[in-house]
């Protein structure tokens, strides 16, 4: 895992929507297999990633419609594991709709923990290769977070290509390797010295 670390307005957010393809670059390019992202199929690059955004928006439908967007064929046991392991099984549990529930205001009715969660549980459901999570601890209560930690030592056993935004001194010490955006001109990439099989 890389974990890309540094003080507000460094640039975190910005390099995660690259990394995505929200946004293209205004000089150089991003390779994927040596194949700049630009020259990728969209739809076929999105299902390629795991993306949990810092400011999660959805669409105004369901939950379940928002989570199975990028994959609707997912069977329910898959889809009951997603919500188990994004630790979301009791607010849906205790919401009378359930997956049900209608998001309005594009997700603004949800707490902003509860969104996080359902953001990460949207990018799961793909089941992609490449997973990028901007600050994924962050606004999260414990319970959120050791939900977090627990994704990610699965996704790196699971030996997916893990790109974390994140000052969570836990996950910092967890990565192979470290960006350092705070180092100017030129970020900072260290390799760290990971004991097998610790994680997060």
């Amino acid at each position: 895992a890389l974990a890309v670390y540094g003080k507000n307005g460094t640039g975190k957010t910005t390099l995660a929507k690259l990394l995505v393809g929200l946004l293209e670059p205004r000089r150089g390019s991003i390779l994927a297999d040596n194949v700049t992202i630009q020259q990728l199929a969209a739809p076929w690059w999105r299902n390629q990633i795991v993306y949990m955004p810092q400011e999660p928006t959805f669409i105004n439908a369901t939950i379940r419609e928002n989570l199975l967007l990028m994959n609707p064929d997912l069977g329910d046991a898959q889809l009951n594991n997603v919500l188990r392991i994004s630790d979301l099984k009791t607010f849906l549990d205790q919401t009378p709709d359930g997956l049900d529930t209608q998001v309005t205001d594009n997700g603004k009715n949800l707490p902003l923990g509860i969104r996080r969660r359902l953001s990460l549980a949207r990018g799961l459901v793909t089941d992609g290769k490449l997973v990028v999570l901007d600050e994924p601890t962050d606004a999260m209560d414990e319970q959120g977070v050791l939900a977090v930690y627990n994704i990610m030592n699965h996704l790196i056993k699971s030996q997916k290509t893990i790109i974390v935004f994140s000052n969570d001194p836990k996950i910092l010490k967890g990565a192979a390797m470290i960006l350092n955006l705070n180092v100017k001109p030129k970020p900072e990439l260290k390799l760290l010295p990971v004991q097998a099989g610790e994680g997060i």
